[in-house]
């Protein structure tokens, strides 16, 4: 049996059990077909896989930094209210 391994990504186990099992490999040349049939789907689903890993990471850290930029741009207006509300007071003590 062959093995693959992708640069810098892990594929979970299940993943790669749930896709088409391997024959031997001994046999007749129909087999070595088969055998070769079955490798390129598995290592296209392999590809697909790791296109969505991708995909997925991308969208997430986009998410991260939309929440983080929205948390900022919060924690400024509250700041801005806070000095806002320290500079009346002082002006009506004043």
């Amino acid at each position: 049996m062959t093995s693959y391994k992708l640069k810098r990504s892990k594929v979970p186990r299940a993943a790669l059990e749930a896709g088409l099992s391997m024959s031997s490999g001994h046999g007749s040349g129909s087999n070595h077909t088969i055998d070769s049939k079955i490798e390129g789907r598995k290592r296209q689903q392999m590809l697909e896989l790791e296109k969505m890993r991708m995909d997925f990471q991308r969208e997430l850290e986009l998410q991260k930094k939309v929440i983080l930029e929205r948390a900022q741009a919060e924690i400024a207006k509250v700041r801005e209210e806070e000095d806002e509300d320290a500079n009346s007071v002082e002006n009506l003590s004043g």
